[in-house]
């Protein structure tokens, strides 16, 4: 309520209160003065006044009780996703990372998007028309519990030196830190710090651990390692290997300006990074993982050229146009199998993510390669995907370019590959076995 509009009914209360008190009320038998009618108008103003400014002086307390019964929603200007930078200038004990200022942290890595206090990714506005999401979700009985049989990972906090914010993602942010090991002379590791903001609840702080489960348990060369954790106490830390070439994603989009991928060499790298990315998958599919957003930006670039299956949960914000995004979810839909979404007119619900799955999103990857990183379905909107490639089943991938692709048999070979993956049925899909084999042979 504006302080205007109680101004108002306060001073019209004490305005008919001095009335009255200046106006000669009628005795009996008397027609001077108020007359009966008058006097009852005015005690119903009065009566009115004093109903306002009790309701005034009540008024922030009905807008609790009304805010802890029917929870609001936003009004259409406001952003219904926005990602908090969890900065706290006190807090838990937390050694050297909570005496770090990170205001004064640098913030020019050349491979990761600059970071800002919030990233507002989709306005209500924008969210307009979007579909409602529905997520089917297994009970996974996630714990924090097994974490604690690693005590190989287990680092004190202030074995990790900070060096740079890098950027934020939906648990917290992302610092690249130098790593000193335990009970060894060894020289400090650069690494990637994933920090859980310290008021996620239990689900979240499960769902942290858990994304991170595969790196933690992986001894694969082309998947990303943990290198060590904190999660004796708030908040959570996870340290990461640190890849300074960046994702793939990246990678493809800053080489296609050049030459070095273009050539007869660079075709061949092009068949090794399908091949690597394929066996880290392989990997994970025989070790009972399933990988829920497998896309270029999701995969990083090694010292040596070969790629690895990882990220540090950053492609949401690095790469936002590559997901649809309705209310506080981002949906990969352009490396979705059919079968992983089912879409109404008014809803998209989320299935478990599958081996079959996962190939066809390898398909979209290869494509990804052929051409150099381009977004997947460039001609369509996100609502022309949902409807001609998820629902209709009826639109595959082009051909990789001659312009990209210069050499007849390989893009010949890469097509057959993109094409098998993206079988519509996904019991007629390769394994990934099968698809390391062929690719390995035009090596």
């Amino acid at each position: 309520m504006s302080n205007t509009f109680k101004n108002f009914v306060l001073v019209l209360g004490l305005g008919l209160f001095e009335f009255v008190q200046g106006a000669q009320v009628p005795s009996d038998g008397e027609n001077n003065g108020l007359s009966k009618t008058t006097t009852i108008l005015i005690s119903i103003g009065l009566a009115l006044a004093g109903t306002l400014f009790v309701i005034i002086c009540t008024w922030p307390w009905f807008q609790r009780q009304f805010r802890k019964l029917f929870p609001q929603k936003p009004p259409p200007d406001d952003p219904v996703f926005i990602w908090d930078n969890p900065r706290r200038a006190s807090g838990t004990s937390f050694n050297s990372f909570m005496t770090l200022d990170t205001s004064n942290l640098q913030r020019d890595h050349p491979d990761f998007p600059p970071p800002n206090s919030t990233f507002e990714l989709l306005t209500a506005t924008e969210a307009l028309g979007r579909r409602t999401v529905i997520k089917v979700e297994e009970d996974t009985g996630l714990s924090s519990h097994d974490w604690f049989a690693f005590q190989n990972l287990k680092v004190p906090r202030n074995n990790i030196h900070y060096i740079q914010e890098i950027g934020t993602g939906w648990f917290g942010m992302v610092i690249e830190a130098e790593l000193k090991p335990v009970n060894t002379a060894s020289s400090r590791t650069r690494v990637l710090v994933k920090y859980l903001r310290e008021d996620a609840t239990t689900r979240e702080q499960m769902k942290f651990l858990d994304e991170a489960k595969l790196y933690r348990d992986s001894n694969h060369k082309n998947i990303m390692k943990l290198q060590g954790f904190c999660i004796e106490t708030f908040p959570y830390l996870l340290a990461l290997e640190h890849f300074p070439r960046g994702d793939l994603k990246s990678h493809l989009l800053k080489e296609s300006q050049g030459v070095t991928l273009l050539d007869a060499k660079g075709a061949n790298v092009r068949s090794r990074m399908v091949v690597d990315i394929a066996q880290g998958l392989h990997y994970m599919h025989t070790h009972g993982f399933t990988h829920t957003d497998l896309a270029a930006r999701s995969c990083v670039v090694g010292g040596a050229g070969q790629i690895l299956i990882g990220d540090y949960g950053l492609g949401p914000v690095s790469h936002k146009n590559e997901y649809y995004w309705s209310s506080n979810v981002p949906i990969p839909i352009r490396w979705s199998a059919p079968e992983s979404l089912e879409c109404t007119e008014s809803s998209i619900k989320i299935f478990k993510a599958t081996k079959a799955a996962n190939v066809w999103s390898l398909g979209v990857v290869i494509w990804e390669i052929c051409e150099m990183g381009k977004l997947p379905y460039s001609n369509l909107s996100d609502e022309e995907v949902l409807e001609r490639v998820i629902s209709d089943k009826n639109l595959g991938l082009p051909m990789p370019s001659i312009t990209n692709l210069p050499y007849v048999e390989l893009r010949n070979q890469m097509s057959n590959f993109i094409t098998n993956c993206l079988h519509p049925l996904a019991q007629h899909r390769p394994t990934v076995d099968s698809l390391i084999e062929l690719v390995s042979k035009s090596l």
